[in-house]
């Protein structure tokens, strides 16, 4: 594997949530670096942001097709 992959053990089956955070504390914290975790994090996220403006950039030029609308809440009129 490369240096800059997350390295996990198999993912036991956990009964409880405490069970489930001690897996991943111990995952990201202590068998990687949480620094190089959070950037990729961040830059999927931004990636993801993106992607969905230009979904919603797109669908408000293109007045959403197939007769979605926008509604404004509270008001009951579509525009």
């Amino acid at each position: 594997m490369n240096a800059g992959e997350l390295q996990a053990a198999p993912i036991p089956s956990a009964e409880r949530e405490v069970e489930e955070r001690d897996f991943t504390e111990d995952t990201v914290f202590y068998d990687n670096d949480p620094a190089a975790a959070q950037a990729r994090t961040r830059a999927s996220l931004w990636t993801l942001h993106a992607l969905l403006l230009l979904a919603l950039a797109h669908a408000s030029r293109h007045g959403g097709g197939g007769g979605a609308r926008f509604y404004v809440v509270g008001a009951g009129a579509g525009f």
